[in-house]
């Protein structure tokens, strides 16, 4: 199969291999402080180190998130935003399934506009543009890569708060099938 690009309405890098392009896709949207958000699962099969070594060789610099939590709570997204700010970042890398790119887009709507996640919770109540956010799915069928929604579980009421806006989705996919 050929490798392919298209948009709906955000860029989708599609094909066996793609994942190489992410520095090219980095370097597109003046990102050179990533924060890859990501869990233990995929670190320890080896997954995070490849998308970090990749990040690395081209000389940016990659700090990792890697807590994500099934049902990724409000404690999640404020830790993982904590650490955002700290390093000083100026992108997300969101890689895994739906619950890291859910991380990835509530900590892009922190970074810009403050306040709690669940401010957030319901229809367009993203006021902008969040933190760009690069997509990489390893998993089939999550759609998180090019949906405008999140879903954040506040752990203390055990209340899944569903956040739905267009400003939500990333900026661009990488579907890699060697993923």
């Amino acid at each position: 199969m050929k490798d392919f690009n298209f948009k709906i309405p955000q860029n989708i890098q599609f094909g066996m291999g793609s994942l190489k392009k992410l520095p090219e896709i980095l370097a597109e949207n003046h990102s050179d402080n990533i924060l890859l958000v990501s869990d233990r699962g995929l670190e320890k099969i080896g997954v995070v180190k490849k998308v970090q070594d990749i990040i690395e060789a081209a000389g940016l610099k990659c700090t990792s998130y890697l807590d994500v939590v099934p049902n990724p709570t409000v404690a999640v997204v404020n830790e993982a935003t904590a650490l955002y700010k700290e390093c000083g970042a100026t992108s997300i890398v969101a890689l895994g399934g739906g619950s890291s790119m859910d991380v990835g887009k509530a900590v892009g709507v922190l970074v810009n506009y403050g306040g709690k996640i669940t401010d957030y919770e319901g229809n367009h109540k993203v006021p902008g543009p969040i933190v760009p956010m690069i997509a990489i799915p390893t998993t089939a069928g999550t759609g998180s890569e090019v949906t405008p929604f999140a879903v954040i579980t506040d752990e203390t009421t055990g209340v899944k708060y569903p956040l739905a806006d267009y400003e939500l989705m990333p900026k661009m996919a990488i579907i890699d099938s060697d993923l």
